[in-house]
């Protein structure tokens, strides 16, 4: 933002984020991602940078119902597809997907 050793260290607090439920729900454990999560009633959101072979940029944002359950398939889908666009290994859909089945 301001300069490289800035960015960095912000980077450095996001990549930080424990959150595994929303963007992060569907990678592989190693995969480096630098996200901000967020909620308020009936509403989950993610912003993420995520790195394979390339960073890609992710943001979502469900609102719903009382059960947040579908928010965070959503969000946890989006991080796979943009894991795949940054180059990552992401075949198919998630398991939890009736598609992803096998």
């Amino acid at each position: 933002v301001v300069d490289r050793s800035t960015s960095d260290a912000a980077l450095a607090v996001l990549e930080g984020t424990q959150d595994d439920a929303l963007i992060r729900r569907y990678l592989p454990a190693r995969t480096r991602v630098a996200h901000k999560t967020g909620s308020l009633e009936h509403v989950r959101n993610d912003a993420a940078v995520i790195w394979a072979q390339r960073p890609v940029i992710a943001v979502g944002f469900v609102q719903g119902g009382p059960d947040i359950r579908p928010a965070r398939s959503l969000l946890g889908l989006l991080g796979w597809l943009a894991y795949g666009a940054a180059g990552g290994d992401a075949q198919g859909l998630p398991a939890e997907w009736p598609e992803g089945r096998s």
